[in-house]
């Protein structure tokens, strides 16, 4: 496995960036979940947490060999998170998806579009273990400098989403990631 932990962004990103990071661990079998135009009707745009897909696999959730307490989605990847401490997240599963498109749609698009074009917003989501990362070659170390301040992050898939949303703008968004 290529990353033991990852970030869970439950707010707007920003100069105070709001981020869960949890333990990860691969999913080890694939499953088929049933979108409807509805889960993308209670989606809200630019949200990890309660978008389409994410409603999707909450009503879902009895087709998971796991406790489901609730879903992040980026564009590829779903983060299921089935164990809490103190009420926070602790741990998730991760899942590749096969419907960016539905991403996409509910980030970009009105909700009169949606329910004009259901169709494109219907249909099966595949979820499948997630694909085995190639190594880089190199001590993975930064280069460069080092000026005794850590960088700001935020997730790129977060970031993506939020300015397709028209959440932030995109130069706020390079800037945040630069």
């Amino acid at each position: 496995m290529r990353y033991t932990t990852a970030k869970i962004h439950y707010g707007p990103p920003g100069k105070s960036d709001l981020y869960w990071r949890v333990k990860i661990s691969n999913a080890s079998k694939s499953l088929v979940l049933s979108a409807k135009l509805f889960h993308a009707l209670n989606g809200h745009a630019g949200s990890t947490i309660a978008c389409a897909i994410s409603n999707c696999a909450m009503e879902h959730k009895t087709l998971f060999s796991h406790p489901v307490h609730f879903v992040a989605v980026t564009k590829t990847r779903i983060l299921v998170v089935d164990k809490l401490k103190d009420g926070a997240p602790a741990h998730a599963v991760r899942y590749a998806h096969n419907r960016p498109d539905i991403v996409d749609i509910q980030d970009t698009k009105s909700k009169r579009f949606m329910k004009k074009h259901a169709a494109l917003l219907e249909g099966d989501v595949t979820l499948s273990p997630p694909p085995v990362a190639k190594t880089r070659a190199g001590d993975g170390r930064a280069k460069g400098p080092y000026n005794g301040r850590k960088r700001a992050f935020a997730h790129r898939g977060a970031l993506q989403r939020a300015v397709r949303a028209g959440l932030i703008s995109k130069p706020v968004a390079q800037a945040i990631a630069a």
